[in-house]
């Protein structure tokens, strides 16, 4: 599903002249790196800045950081070390995944609204912890 929606999702944050933002779980990275990898690959990703607040990792440490995707950019939040989901806002939408729990799970909302409320939220986390 990542694969099919990943065009949209950049289009959403291109046309909201926004970031793509949110909260990731560590594991995401660890589970989905070939996805990363093909994502920042793609034509429409060229003008994507990533910002994410993160639990430590040193999967993204050592194996992510050396891929050299300069508009990836993990933060480490030290109160977020219980961080067991992934929320990721994507101009009007919100991408919220599961990956500790089989099934894994995806909530895709497509609401300008909600998004715009928890990118506030998290503008607000980034600013104190940069």
């Amino acid at each position: 599903y990542r694969y099919e929606r990943a065009e949209a999702w950049s289009e959403s944050v291109e046309s909201t002249s926004t970031d793509y933002v949110g909260f990731q779980d560590q594991l995401f990275a660890k589970k989905y790196a070939k996805w990363i990898d093909w994502y920042w690959k793609l034509p429409s990703s060229k003008n994507i800045t990533l910002r994410m607040l993160s639990n430590q990792s040193v999967f993204e440490d050592t194996t992510m950081r050396k891929r050299r995707y300069d508009q990836r950019i993990i933060r480490y939040w030290k109160e977020g070390s219980e961080i067991t989901a992934s929320t990721w806002i994507a101009g009007e939408y919100v991408i919220i995944t599961n990956l500790r729990d089989k099934p894994y799970s995806l909530i895709e909302i497509r609401d300008a609204t909600i998004a715009e409320s928890y990118r506030q939220i998290f503008e607000g986390m980034w600013k104190q912890i940069v």
